[in-house]
């Protein structure tokens, strides 16, 4: 909650409830709130929105900066304590990679790293992140995470045409001249491809599955590698 909304929700909440009280001056939830917002309203023009009116009316009941009651020693204590747990608790580069791995597809881009694997490629939309940050600017991915950047276009519709092997599917691969596909096992193009002649499965782990369309008088030198992830 934003904190120029706070007045207007404790007002809401308890209307007679104490909102500020001290020897000059004794404000409820309601009043309080009108308060805040009638300020505002005089000092728009000078730029003041409520959240900052509000911070200027509580100011007067923080108690001012009292150097006599800092306890440098114990605080240091507890930032130290703090720094202690965090390195304690924070996982190492290992389980870093492990997490990693569990959701993206390291061993997949390891494969596309090693062998010459033709492009355009289509990815899972889930993968669209990650590829473009393990593999550089330099291999494009079909779609990433922002949806919004590739609705307009139409490309986010035919993305979905093809993960959902609609029978539009085999027409959209073709328009856009794909030549490969890393896919989510969940991804109902992967039971599609499969059946076709002319595409190849040449990678597959426990997450991720890579296919690549095999031309009529060329063969596919990138061998099959079928890879667990070590995942129970």
């Amino acid at each position: 909650m934003l904190a120029a909304a706070i007045p207007d929700e404790r007002a809401a909440r308890n209307p007679a409830g104490a909102a500020i009280a001290d020897e000059r001056q004794e404000l409820d939830n309601a009043r309080f709130a009108q308060t805040v917002s009638a300020v505002a309203a005089l000092l728009a023009d000078a730029g003041l929105r409520r959240g900052g009116v509000l911070a200027v009316m509580l100011a007067r009941w923080v108690s001012p900066y009292n150097r006599a009651k800092d306890q440098p020693v114990l605080n240091t204590v507890l930032m130290a304590a703090i720094l202690a747990g965090m390195i304690h608790y924070f996982p190492s580069r290992a389980e870093l990679g492990d997490r990693v791995a569990e959701q993206f597809p390291v061993g997949a881009v390891q494969y596309l790293n090693a062998h010459d694997v033709p492009e355009p490629m289509l990815n899972s939309y889930r993968f669209g992140g990650y590829l473009a940050w393990a593999r550089g600017p330099e291999h494009k991915i079909f779609i990433d995470g922002r949806s919004e950047l590739y609705e307009t276009g139409g490309l986010l519709n035919d993305h979905m045409q093809l993960l959902e092997a609609k029978p539009a599917a085999l027409s959209v691969l073709r328009f856009y001249g794909i030549k490969s596909l890393i896919l989510e096992h969940s991804d109902s193009l992967i039971a599609m491809v499969s059946a076709l002649p002319d595409w190849q499965k040449v990678y597959s782990d426990d997450l991720s599955v890579i296919f690549v369309h095999r031309e009529p008088t060329t063969a596919v030198t990138a061998p099959e590698i079928n890879r667990p992830t070590g995942r129970d």
